[in-house]
């Protein structure tokens, strides 16, 4: 079995960033860019743990405002 590439923190950030921008969901970044999602999922909180925010938490919020921003035009 071929071990995958070790990565360091600012290239996990990087790809983060990239999935947070794509607009894919979690699964089809993954697999277009060839990273497990049980790996992807691992960074993410390692790297939301270390840098001690709740990243996911604001995402939903967000969408939540926008939804709700929209029910009432």
């Amino acid at each position: 079995m071929k071990k995958g590439k070790h990565r360091t923190k600012e290239e996990k950030e990087a790809l983060i960033n990239n999935y947070l921008e794509s607009g894919l969901s979690k699964t089809a970044w993954c697999r277009n860019n060839n990273i497990a999602i049980s790996t992807f999922s691992g960074w993410e909180k390692k790297v939301n743990k270390e840098n001690n925010t709740d990243e996911v938490i604001f995402i939903v919020v967000r969408h939540f405002v926008w939804y709700f921003n929209h029910q009432f035009k």
